[in-house]
């Protein structure tokens, strides 16, 4: 199990929690230093120790302490230095204007609320004080030194706002990447749902209707109907793993798959079609066990069993396949070729993408979805894997496809 990646939400607390933690630092230093010592430190030490305590709480990953001691924190510290400024007629009233956005960006629309409601309060609190509340720190108007403090707050301010909008479309952005990302993941798992439980399902229906022709239940044929309906539920358990690991749940698998047993699983699996057609299939391997660095389940029954399942179905009655297995350079070459109809050029270069339309009935009219191939295409590469297919005239033989795996070796 690992941990969930940090939420929007708590990236954006961080981002501002830090930025806030720079602002006090820098206006603590500021106020201590006009002060020339520590004359009346005490009423702005508990503010800040509030906005440090929010760094704290982040750090500590305790949301709600650190989401709300740092609202409660900035509003209270920048309520103060504009309060020992002159109130509404300090330099840097305008600070006030990013309260409902501080509190929109963590509490949403009732945070808003909440952040401009309590600056109208402020507002209105100051002007009843009126002259009242000019504090050791007011500068009459006209003044060069009111001139130089607006011109510090602009530019101050100007920064906050330039980090804060940074790190917001930054955190929004990777953000909305991330989503994209899940989406495109979720639709991956919806056609391998889709493509191959129905195969599972067009192999047990093939069986019944076979049985139901003969009117017999032979055990053999009832076998394999069971078989294919344990298929499909493997291929759920699949699903429910690859969508587990897509949202960070689980950690990737890798695994260990004889390829040479898993291929030769397929084979049997896919033997009523191969024997409907008359196929003739010839598979050479080493002798030896050929581990491969793969989850064995989605070798067999997503990555393998869709590219025999094509081959099979772009192959005229007594057709051949040949696959060919091997070792080079640390790496497990899977070579699958059939003398079928090929591929068509337009539809061989977007044969892996998923927004385009690539599905086209077999040699017998065998119905597909186009889901197949950008399936195996992203397990593959999911697990470190590479895959090319070719079909003439781009290849070095004149009729059918070949479909090139490789897999990392392991012992």
């Amino acid at each position: 199990m690992i941990n969930e990646s940090k939420s929007t939400i708590d990236k954006i607390r961080g981002w501002l929690v830090w930025i806030a933690v720079g602002m006090c630092t820098y206006y603590s230093i500021n106020d201590f230093v006009s002060r020339k010592g520590f004359e009346n430190i005490w009423t702005l030490a508990p503010i800040c120790l509030i906005l440090y305590f929010s760094a704290y709480c982040y750090l500590k990953e305790k949301k709600n302490l650190s989401t709300w001691s740092f609202l409660f924190g900035t509003q209270a510290f920048m309520t103060y230095l504009i309060m020992i400024s002159g109130g509404l007629k300090a330099p840097g009233v305008f600070w006030f204007a990013s309260l409902p956005i501080l509190w929109a960006a963590l509490l949403g629309v009732r945070g808003m609320i909440v952040g401009y409601s309590s600056i109208l309060i402020i507002y209105v609190s100051f002007y009843i004080m009126g002259d009242s509340i000019v504090l050791p720190k007011y500068m009459p108007e006209g003044s060069e030194q009111l001139f130089t403090a607006r011109l510090e707050n602009l530019i101050v301010f100007s920064t906050f706002v330039f980090l804060f909008m940074f790190g917001y479309t930054r955190i929004l952005k990777k953000a909305q990447v991330e989503v994209e990302q899940k989406n495109v993941q979720v639709e991956t798992l919806l056609r391998i749902l889709l493509h191959d439980i129905s195969n599972s399902l067009q192999l047990a229906q093939f069986q019944q209707d076979l049985m139901k022709t003969k009117q017999t239940y032979e055990d053999a044929r009832m076998d394999k109907a069971i078989k294919h309906t344990y298929k499909i539920n493997q291929i759920i358990n699949d699903v429910r793993e690859l969508f587990a690991l897509s949202q960070g749940k689980l950690n990737i698998n890798i695994g260990k798959a004889c390829i040479k047993e898993s291929t030769n699983s397929a084979l049997e699996y896919l033997n009523d079609k191969i024997q409907s057609k008359n196929i003739n299939i010839q598979f050479t391997a080493p002798s030896e066990e050929c581990f491969a660095e793969i989850d064995p389940s989605i070798y067999e029954n997503q990555i393998i069993t869709n590219i025999l399942t094509n081959a099979i179905k772009f192959s005229q009655d007594g057709g051949e396949i040949k696959i060919d297995l091997y070792q080079e350079d640390h790496l497990w070459n899977l070579i699958v070729t059939d003398n079928g109809i090929g591929i068509p050029e337009d539809i061989l270069k977007n044969l892996f993408a998923t927004d385009v339309p690539t599905s086209r009935p077999g040699t017998n009219g065998e119905k597909g979805t186009g889901f197949g191939m950008p399936i195996v295409e992203q397990l593959v590469t999911k697990f470190s894997g590479n895959i090319e297919v070719f079909s003439p005239p781009k290849s070095h033989f004149s009729q059918g496809t070949q479909v090139h795996l490789k897999f990392k070796h392991i012992s």
